[in-house]
């Protein structure tokens, strides 16, 4: 297991653990990790699922925004890739 795997394992049971932040983490069903679709390396990205609380005290209070994170292999050196999937309306 590689040192980005080992991380996110550990975060991830930090956040599932503390349900008071509005945040959710999932892990997909099968395949944890999947090969960036933009390269021919053997390299495989880490990919979750999950969702966070609106801010109180704003229009998005109450709302749930899920996303998408790609923890790409060179974590913790390089950030996740995170992907709204809601809909957000900008005022």
């Amino acid at each position: 297991m590689n040192i980005a795997m080992n991380r996110i394992m550990k975060e991830f049971k930090e956040v599932v653990a503390n349900e008071s932040n509005g945040i959710e983490l999932h892990m997909p069903e099968g395949e944890l990790t999947r090969a960036p679709s933009n390269s021919s390396s053997t390299k495989k990205d880490i990919f979750l699922t999950g969702s966070v609380l609106g801010p109180p005290d704003t229009p998005y209070a109450g709302a749930r925004f899920h996303v998408d994170i790609t923890v790409v292999d060179t974590y913790p050196f390089n950030p996740p890739k995170v992907r709204f999937t809601t809909k957000i309306w900008h005022p």
